[in-house]
């Protein structure tokens, strides 16, 4: 849980990022768009997000709708799960008590949306899950022959949720036992199922490359090392190993974000971007390099018996998008990891600071918090400066749709968006966004 002053000292930093109060910004309606904005407004869609295989649910004899068999854990029909508590919700009723015990819960595919399917936990209890089939029935022939409707865990790095997809004639795997070399059986939420490598949770700005957050292999050595010192005496062997290996997976996503700010620079220069975006990304490119350096001196503090540094790094190289696709990749991975992902880790470092009694750790996570917190201020900065190209908003609309579990998405991102576009907003051109609210703000002494 974010305390309200670290949310607050937030939104104020990235509000005025923009170029607009936080307090006059409570004014701006999302439903202010400019013509191309409205999308903005879409509803959450289920993300085509990779699946890996769940451990098999225990069969329940009691719901015959869903079977473990050869086949995998698979729907052969609709299960009937135990009756929902409470009386009825209402469909206009939203918010009472009753409403609120049956939210998400369900006896039956009837109870849920179209794309959701009703499954039975071991306690009987049902709950409505995301579901691209309901039975074998609606899937086409898959891999050996058989109709199959199969659950799996949808697993987009930093979240996780069960689904039920359909398996394909084009399957390469059924089970992680089919894929080699550490892979995992995974698949897609809208059908089919393949060996893959899964990729971990990235805190801050990663380097994406084809929409995959990317980090580097970690080999043997310490020339990553930070002079920094912490003092972790009073922390027990089994917390300490803990936060070592915490701290090994964090420097390799700061290390990742180095790359990250480099590529930014040069697509910001191809794009004729100003000074002033310039040279903040180039100072976030080199914060980014103490983070590393200080998260791997850290790792080594915890445990001192696995010293790991970052390997090579080829992804830091791939190609570039074309220039016409250019403006508009730049701004998914600008909003993706800078103004959601970099919120995210000033949040999550600030947490980290409030959490720990040790004075040293402390003072790095608040360090850490600070930065990350301008990292995503100049994000937001950049998004705004890119905002007019033909087709960003739509763009910036169709990243947000996919991130199921954005951080502060309608408490702080979507705000801003609508921030950012109502600056533009036909119906204050002549005045400007923020004298249509300034009336207002006087009146409320804000």
């Amino acid at each position: 849980m974010h305390r309200p002053e670290t949310l607050a000292l937030l939104r104020t930093t990235l509000f005025a990022a923009i170029g607009v109060s936080a307090c006059r910004s409570a004014g701006v309606q999302t439903t202010e768009r400019t013509a191309e904005v409205p999308v903005l407004a879409v509803s959450i869609s289920r993300p085509s997000a990779s699946a890996t295989l769940a451990a098999e649910p225990p069969h329940r004899t009691d719901t015959p709708g869903f079977v473990s068999d050869l086949l995998g854990s698979h729907r052969v029909h609709g299960e009937r799960c135990s009756p929902l508590p409470g009386p009825g919700c209402r469909e206009d009723d939203d918010g009472s008590e009753a409403c609120e015990m049956r939210r998400g819960l369900c006896s039956t595919d009837d109870d849920c949306p179209a794309d959701e399917a009703c499954h039975c936990e071991a306690d009987g209890t049902g709950r409505c899950m995301a579901a691209s089939c309901r039975s074998d029935d609606d899937c086409e022939v898959g891999k050996g022959g058989a109709h199959v409707c199969a659950f799996a865990s949808i697993s987009g790095g930093c979240y996780t949720r069960q689904a039920f997809v359909c398996r394909t004639a084009n399957d390469t795997c059924v089970a992680d036992g089919d894929c080699e070399n550490g892979l995992r059986c995974l698949g897609d939420e809208k059908g089919g199922f393949h060996c893959a490598r899964i990729h971990h949770c990235v805190r801050g700005r990663p380097l994406y490359v084809e929409a995959v957050p990317q980090v580097a292999e970690l080999r043997e050595g310490a020339g990553w090392n930070g002079a920094r010192r912490f003092d972790l005496r009073a922390l027990p062997e089994a917390d300490r190993r803990a936060l070592a290996e915490k701290a090994r997976r964090a420097a390799l996503d700061e290390h990742a974000s180095i790359a990250a700010f480099a590529r930014t620079i040069a697509e910001l220069m191809a794009l004729g971007a100003p000074p002033d975006l310039l040279f903040a990304t180039q100072k976030a490119l080199g914060e980014e390099i103490r983070h590393a350096q200080d998260t791997f001196a850290l790792a080594v503090t915890a445990d001192a018996t696995v010293a790991v540094e970052p390997g090579r790094f080829p992804a830091a190289v791939a190609p570039f998008v074309s220039a016409d696709d250019l403006p508009n990749n730049l701004a998914s991975s600008v909003f993706l990891g800078g103004c959601l992902g970099e919120a995210a880790a000033a949040l999550a470092a600030q947490a980290d600071a409030d959490a720990t009694p040790l004075p040293d750790l402390r003072a790095f996570y608040e360090e850490l918090a600070a930065e990350e917190t301008s990292h995503a201020a100049l994000a937001w900065r950049t998004l705004d400066w890119l905002w007019d190209v033909p087709g960003v908003p739509a763009t910036i609309a169709k990243t947000l749709a996919a991130q199921p579990d954005a951080p502060l998405r309608s408490a702080l991102v979507e705000p801003l968006l609508a921030a950012i576009a109502g600056k533009r907003s036909a119906a204050v051109e002549e005045r400007g966004i923020l004298k249509r609210y300034d009336v207002a703000a006087d009146r409320a002494g804000s």
